[in-house]
């Protein structure tokens, strides 16, 4: 769907870690690293602007300033962004009438558990997906880990979910792959999707389109996991 040309260009100018929304996400087995920009269709917005010190995500779902500058974002971003707002991705789609979030995602590893505080914990505890504590391998090859994701289907207002990946120099030995399942069952793995090189994934959000990200480790903190999830509504 993305050029080589232009995906190569999208790897290059990746936006500045600055301009990402920085937090522990409760997604995963256990709290991790992760950043995000958001957008949506239709009310623009983007969030921006939190200092990278980790001790700044202890208990924080998300940090402010807001910003709707689309200029922040690198030039080909913005090509990016206006090529998914447009017919012809959306017809690629679906014929229906739809409307899209997007949001840029970069997932960090470190060598260390998070601590949060007891009242985010608690709130963590109360959203996690009761599965076994180790449901898949969990890639703890190399000194710097992220945990794996939950099992989940996406919100139940969705109608499709696609998935970028923009890891150039990402090895397989890293881990990492998003993991479809055939039911909610985490030994009930359907197939694992690589994230390495110009591949995207799509799928309709239902009831039984249960999937996850496998943990990763890497062995420079550096080399991260990035990813662009489009989330399609219908209007």
């Amino acid at each position: 769907m993305l050029s080589e040309k232009f995906w190569n260009q999208l790897c290059d100018e990746w936006p500045d870690t600055k301009l990402f929304n920085h937090h522990l996400d409760n997604q995963f087995k256990t709290p991790a690293r992760r950043a995000n920009i958001y957008w949506e269709e239709k009310t623009p917005e983007f969030f921006f602007g939190c200092d990278t010190n980790i001790k700044l995500y202890k208990g924080a779902k998300y940090c402010k300033p807001i910003s709707n500058n689309i200029s922040l974002l690198p030039e080909s971003w913005q090509k990016f962004l206006s090529f998914i707002k447009s017919d012809e991705y959306k017809k690629n789609i679906t014929n229906d009438n739809i409307f899209l979030y997007l949001n840029i995602i970069e997932d960090f590893a470190d060598n260390f558990v998070h601590e949060i505080n007891e009242d985010h914990k608690n709130n963590v505890k109360n959203n996690i997906t009761i599965t076994r504590p180790k449901y898949y391998n969990e890639h703890r090859k190399f000194e710097f880990f992220s945990p794996p994701m939950k099992l989940h289907t996406d919100s139940a207002n969705k109608y499709f979910t696609h998935l970028f990946y923009f890891n150039r120099e990402w090895n397989i030995n890293y881990g990492g792959r998003l993991i479809n399942f055939y039911k909610h069952d985490p030994k009930a793995i359907k197939d694992f999707f690589n994230i390495c090189g110009n591949v995207n994934n799509y799928f309709e959000v239902t009831e039984n389109s249960w999937h996850s990200t496998e943990g990763f480790s890497v062995p420079d903190p550096k080399i991260t996991r990035k990813s662009v999830q489009i989330s399609i509504f219908k209007s």
